[in-house]
């Protein structure tokens, strides 16, 4: 199953179908559990309860890490539960 790089806002739309490396500071992104950080980002707000994520392919953690509001998502780590909308920080290059 191929990951999603989530949703990010154009205008009132969410767009599912981008080129991350299109993506610039200040860009805001939907995640929901099987996305993919498509950049790095900070996590603006939750739209459920929890969020984590699987940073295991960076920091070597067994289990997957919650975050917060202002907390820090980085690219191309996945969601494993939770939904939240974040900004772009730094786009893949």
């Amino acid at each position: 199953e191929k990951n999603s790089n989530g949703a990010v806002a154009a205008g009132s739309k969410w767009i599912t179908e981008y080129d991350a490396a299109d993506l610039v500071p200040g860009d805001v992104i939907k995640l929901r559990v099987g996305d993919s950080i498509p950049a790095d980002a900070r996590l603006a707000g939750l739209t459920s309860s929890t969020m984590y994520v699987d940073e295991s392919s960076l920091t070597g953690e067994s289990v997957s890490v919650g975050k917060s509001p202002w907390d820090e998502g980085i690219s191309t780590v996945d969601v494993t539960r939770g939904e939240g909308e974040g900004a772009s920080t730094i786009p893949i290059k």
